[in-house]
């Protein structure tokens, strides 16, 4: 996965005039776990989305004053600074709880009462209040972050991405595997 094609710094994205560099796309994806990393590395596309997202709510949170400590010398400080300002811009952005009428839990109840295990309304209706509640919160995030992602202006370089992009192992046929299990040796999946 190491491309580096030229002495330059090679740009994937640019969000609002901010550039994601192929160095800080290997830093971000080495900080995942496997398997996941191996999927990010077969789809980059997908990890690079995240990346965009996370520059435009640092922008947004920057926008309203809330600034990373950055550290020079650790660049792990610096990630983890951010992330708390993620953490703390959102917290404030969506620090108002949304309202959950008695018809919204009552209907969730109808519909989910095979599910209740027999329990009436008032037993489980604190439970269904707060899945309705953390619902509409998640509507709320992903409409904010919708809303970021299209009034930025990104540029996504496909080639490079493209470049980077690992193949995905081959997978076995039906047939392979039933050669394999009638040779009678172990097999490798």
């Amino acid at each position: 996965m190491a491309y580096s094609g030229g002495s330059e710094v090679q740009v994937l994205a640019t969000v609002n005039g901010e550039k994601i560099t192929f160095d800080h796309f290997n830093q971000e994806i080495s900080k995942v776990k496997e398997p996941n990393r191996g999927i990010f590395k077969e789809n980059p596309a997908k990890f690079l989305e995240g990346m965009i997202i996370r520059t435009l709510i640092l922008q947004e949170a920057k926008k309203q004053g809330l600034l990373p400590a950055r550290e020079k010398k650790d660049p792990e400080a610096s990630v983890s600074s951010e992330e708390a300002v993620i953490k703390e811009f959102l917290g404030k952005r969506f620090s108002s709880v949304p309202a959950v009428s008695r018809q919204e839990v009552e209907t969730f109840y109808e519909i989910y009462k095979d599910r209740m295990e027999g329990r009436p309304l008032e037993q489980v209706a604190p439970m269904i209040e707060q899945i309705i509640r953390q619902g509409k919160q998640q509507k709320q995030l992903e409409q904010f972050i919708g809303d970021l992602r299209k009034s930025a202006s990104v540029e996504i370089n496909l080639d490079r991405l493209k470049k980077i992009t690992a193949k995905p192992p081959d997978s076995n046929t039906e047939e392979d595997f039933s050669k394999a299990f009638k040779s009678g040796k172990p097999v490798l999946v």
